[in-house]
């Protein structure tokens, strides 16, 4: 999540990595949300891209809107503990 939030704040390099909704706020949630691309073979379903966008996606948009890596960082952590996130 945090080489993710890195690219969508241009903080990394990647900047075309991956494709935003433009929904003119729109959006449930936060205003950068990831579209997930169809992916017909298996290389492609377990690439980073593919795998990240519905975490990335559900997260909240005060997570998202942190100002610094640190404190993208203790939000995520508290977001993920919160609703007792798991990696099942």
């Amino acid at each position: 999540m945090i080489t993710v939030f890195k690219i969508m704040t241009e903080r990394s390099t990647g900047k075309h990595f991956f494709d935003v909704f433009h929904q003119g706020g729109r959006t449930r949630g936060h205003n950068y949300k990831i579209k997930k691309l169809l992916a017909k073979k298996d290389v492609r379903r377990h690439r980073f891209a593919q795998r990240v966008v519905n975490h990335w996606n559900s997260l909240a948009s005060s997570v998202v809107g942190a100002e610094s890596v640190a404190t993208f960082k203790k939000r995520l952590d508290e977001h993920w503990s919160s609703i007792k996130y798991s990696l099942v």
